[in-house]
């Protein structure tokens, strides 16, 4: 057994104990690699226990030899065998092989026993006293195991060290030279690499060939000796895998999210059911239809999973035509409160009972991104459902790597029964493949159909790969499904859930908006809302004439228009739609509808701005024709005989208009004429008087 030592310096060394007898603890000290680098010593039993009591050792045995005798080759097993045969007499004689003076005396008379002529070389085996007692250390360092003896090549040939040379050039000669070779010195491999890392080279020759001629151009114009393409490549592609490399061509951030090294589990600290749920979203693979409007293209979906840490049992799901929010969010959890039984059969799945998915809880803790559920609306519903909510950093699905994994394979599988359907195209398909918007046939709902069938087919007969299996489990020898896992911590009091009434948890998490309204209703997505129940009616009266806001507190359902609710004095009242025209299921239609009318409206708008040029430039033609008039009779406006000749102006409408009579004389008759307009005018006051005299 070896012990670690842990000492201030903080340096990696070992004990390796090799032999007790009555008084001595016998060891070796080995250093980070395994190698001896002295001994062997030893102590009194005391003093050893004394320094593993005290934490000075800890057992650590990082250097056991475990190799497999068919992996050894027969040249190596020969150099072993050979080996233990030399020291044998050495090792079997303990504790005096542990003796330094006592080994060197015993290597001399092994070499002078074999100092024999070979029978068929003729010559003296090379037998040497460093031979001998290498052997002998190795053999102990190793544990005192046969196979410490097998050649170790490990540092043979020097890997990754550099050659010294001067004026000659190394490897083989060329078939042809042109003069122009060189051998690279440092600077110039510094060089190489540097520019490669900078310029980001593609593997592929013709991106190769180009960069080694930039290389050139820059750093050896002109010059008589430069490197070759190849040295180019060989020094530019020792450093294009490495970790550096990596990180120098997707930048920090990237390289932490998708290619650093990850330790640790996603299921530390998980207890049971309804411990932690981890919560996501994703864009959905398949392009969808309207449920309302046949053949018109919605766009892609959204798609929310809500998975159980301990169980990997999914709790909830939803999909939606929608960006990811807290509002599209919360559908998710209401789901994870419904009879998942009767909420299946409304899909079209009757092949599936309550054991089958029993899942109609919420997660004590649930951990998501830090978009999903982030924000005051986030935080009140926490509060008044005493959930523990978690974010994840940013830059880091490993720290919720089992929903990931989980969204992955669902879009991954329902891919093969949707190809050729609406399925977003791949980036590897050809550029004649059709326009994946014009294969699609389904709407969203079934679209989740389609998931959901898969997920019950995942939670009954799909075992989880890698899952860590406690003594208890294997004891019952648990067969590591999703739902045998649950049905595993339900039964044995390990589950953490929350249980909570469908109906009031979905009008706790409600979206929720402030709207205006009159005496006509309250105003909410271009629409009026009226309350359903007498009770509402009163309590809208009341906040119309006994409040003090002006606005009213909307709660409703983003996926269906008849869950629309106001809050008054801590009570919910139902609304409905005045308009008849509002008969579609979900705001998102609703918002579809009225986009499509603004669409119209806009596509109207040059024929509406023709006519209402011409209209203006008609009334504004009368009104420039009627100035040109008053200003060739006069600028004056006569205001003072304004009764006399409105009463003329209605004689001449009489006459006219829509009401003159057209009397039709008899032939032969006479027509009297009409009196001159003078006749017709009435003399005004002043003329009155003189024509009385006065």
């Amino acid at each position: 057994m070896s012990y670690r030592i842990y000492n201030e310096q903080k340096t990696n060394s070992y004990k390796r104990e090799l032999y007790k007898d009555y008084d001595y603890t016998y060891y070796i000290n080995l250093n980070n690699k395994g190698e001896r680098l002295s001994g062997p010593h030893w102590v009194e039993h005391e003093a050893f226990k004394e320094m593993i009591s005290t934490h000075k050792l800890q057992k650590s045995d990082p250097f056991k030899i475990f190799t497999d005798e068919d992996d050894i080759s027969d040249s190596d097993k020969n150099i072993r065998d050979e080996r233990l045969d030399l020291i044998s007499t050495i090792i079997n004689t303990k504790p005096k092989c542990y003796d330094k003076k006592w080994v060197a005396l015993k290597a001399a008379e092994i070499i002078k026993e074999r100092s024999q002529v070979d029978d068929e070389t003729r010559q003296k085996k090379k037998i040497t006293k460093y031979k001998v007692i290498s052997a002998v250390l190795r053999y102990q360092a190793s544990g005192e195991v046969n196979n410490g003896l097998l050649p170790n090549y490990r540092n043979s040939g020097g890997a990754g060290k550099e050659r010294q040379v001067k004026n000659k050039r190394l490897g083989r000669k060329p078939q042809y030279e042109s003069g122009h070779e060189m051998s690279l010195t440092r600077e110039d491999k510094r060089r190489i690499q540097k520019f490669y890392r900078k310029h980001k080279v593609k593997n592929n020759h013709a991106a190769q060939r180009e960069a080694y001629d930039k290389f050139y151009t820059k750093h050896y114009l002109g010059k008589e000796k430069y490197p070759t393409f190849k040295q180019f490549l060989h020094w530019g592609l020792k450093i294009q895998f490495s970790e550096q490399s990596k990180l120098d061509a997707v930048g920090e951030i990237r390289f932490n999210k998708d290619y650093r090294s990850l330790t640790g589990s996603a299921r530390k600290m998980i207890f049971g059911p309804g411990s932690e749920a981890q919560f996501d979203s994703t864009k959905d693979d398949t392009h969808s239809l309207s449920m309302v409007i046949p053949n018109t293209y919605i766009g892609r979906l959204t798609l929310f999973l809500m998975v159980d840490s301990f169980s990997s049992m999914p709790m909830g799901i939803s999909l939606v035509p929608d960006s990811a929010s807290y509002e599209t969010a919360s559908l998710t959890m209401v789901n994870c409160v419904t009879d998942k039984e009767k909420w299946c059969r409304s899909l079209g799945i009757h092949d599936m009972n309550a054991a089958d998915w029993p899942v109609e809880h919420l997660a004590a803790r649930i951990f998501a991104d830090r978009g999903l559920l982030l924000g005051p609306k986030a935080k009140s519903v926490i509060n008044n459902l005493h959930i523990q909510v978690d974010n994840a950093e940013s830059f880091r699905p490993d720290m919720k790597s089992i929903i990931e994994r989980h969204i992955g394979k669902l879009l991954k599988k329902i891919a093969g029964t949707l190809e050729g359907y609406g399925l977003v195209n791949k980036k590897d398909s050809p550029r004649i493949s059709p326009d994946a918007r014009l294969e699609a046939v389904l709407n969203y709902e079934e679209i989740l159909a389609i998931m959901v069938k898969e997920i019950l087919y995942f939670i009954k007969h799909e075992p989880i790969e890698g899952y860590p299996l406690t003594k208890e489990m294997e004891a019952c020898e648990l067969y590591p499904t999703a739902l045998n896992i649950w049905n595993f911590g339900i039964d044995n009091n390990l589950e953490s859930l929350l249980y909570e009434n469908p109906e009031e948890l979905r009008i706790k998490l409600l979206e929720q908006k402030d709207c205006s309204f009159d005496k006509g209703g309250i105003l909410f997505q271009g629409y009026k809302w009226t309350p359903v129940t007498e009770d509402g009616l009163t309590a809208f009266n009341e906040m119309r004439f006994g409040g003090k806001r002006h606005k009213a507190s909307l709660s409703f359902d983003a996926s269906d228009t008849s869950q629309v609710y106001f809050r008054y004095q801590n009570s919910f009242h139902q609304l409905k739609p005045i308009q008849n025209d509002v008969h579609v299921r979900s705001f998102w239609e609703l918002m579809l509808n009225r986009d499509k009318r603004r669409v119209k409206k806009r596509l109207a708008e040059p024929d509406r701005l023709t006519a209402a040029a011409e209209k203006i430039k008609f009334q504004e033609g009368i009104i420039q024709r009627a100035i040109a008039r008053k200003n060739a009779n006069g600028r004056t406006v006569d205001i003072k005989s304004a009764n006399s000749t409105r009463a003329v102006d209605k004689t001449h409408y009489k006459k006219q208009g829509p009401f003159a009579k057209k009397i039709h004389a008899p032939k032969g008759a006479a027509i009297s004429k009409a009196p001159a307009k003078d006749s017709l005018k009435m003399p005004s006051f002043i003329e009155q008087l003189r024509q009385n005299g006065l």
